[in-house]
């Protein structure tokens, strides 16, 4: 019997969808995709799961802290190099377990 890991799912999102799903109101995801906040996100015109995450975390920040769209778009920056270092250490560990991944 072979045991499989599963180490990550990906799904995207569409602008719209993302527009919808992430959390913010309107007028501040306007103001943040004209400061190109979300630019950094798209991959081949979508947004992966893991924006999803990290527009949520920051969406809660922004309604305790009442910050602004250019606050905002410096802490979603932030969190997504956090989120991309985390990915790096994950797969660096995975193929220290594994030679063949």
């Amino acid at each position: 019997m072979s045991t499989a890991i599963v180490t990550e799912i990906r799904t995207t999102l569409s602008p719209e969808e993302f527009r919808e799903m992430s959390g913010f109101p309107l007028k501040v995801f306007d103001e943040l995709q004209e400061l190109g906040a979300f630019d950094e996100f798209l991959s081949n015109g979508r947004f992966r799961s893991a924006t999803f995450r990290i527009t949520h975390r920051a969406e809660n920040l922004r309604r305790v802290f009442e910050l602004d769209a250019n606050s905002l778009a410096l802490i979603l920056h932030f969190m997504g190099e956090a989120e991309t270092l985390r990915d790096d250490l994950r797969k660096a560990r995975l193929c220290n377990i594994n030679p063949y991944l």
